[in-house]
């Protein structure tokens, strides 16, 4: 059974972008990308499952859901001329890895640490039911963009 998606995520001539509900959410181009990698979070089976770029001029951050369009990195692999293989598909908690550059392929991408919403009892009931999570670059790929930022 196919499910009809109102997005989708398009490589075309050097351009990456993401249309939502027909709409362009935006658009990157490939020789400014310096970074591209996948985030997985535990709110499946609704699109739970990301690939995201990371761009250089100005550095910007763009997300789509992995299912806009799962042949994006065979596509890619073939446009920048290096391999990039998605590895979270079947993960179903908050994970991340970097997908490319290659000298970063398969380490993590984001740490995570547990959010608090603030005192009081029922903050402290949704803390338990619905855990915040906060994310950040690991060191190492938070190193790399600033490197790739400056040159």
């Amino acid at each position: 059974m196919t499910v009809e998606r109102d997005d989708a995520l398009l490589l075309q001539a050097g351009v990456l972008r993401y249309l939502s509900l027909r709409t362009q959410a935006w658009s990157l181009l490939v020789e400014d990308l310096i970074l591209v990698g996948e985030w997985t979070n535990d709110h499946g089976p609704a699109d739970d499952y990301y690939y995201l770029f990371v761009g250089r001029h100005p550095t910007e951050i763009f997300e789509a859901p992995m299912y806009a369009n799962p042949q994006l990195p065979e596509d890619l692999s073939e446009t920048i001329g290096a391999p990039i293989e998605s590895g979270l598909a079947a993960c179903t908690t908050f994970n991340s890895r970097v997908m490319w550059p290659v000298e970063l392929a398969g380490r993590p991408m984001f740490s995570y640490s547990a959010a608090r919403r603030g005192p009081g009892m029922l903050n402290r009931v949704w803390d338990k039911v619905m855990p915040l999570i906060h994310s950040e670059f690991t060191q190492e790929v938070r190193q790399f963009v600033e490197a790739r930022r400056a040159g």
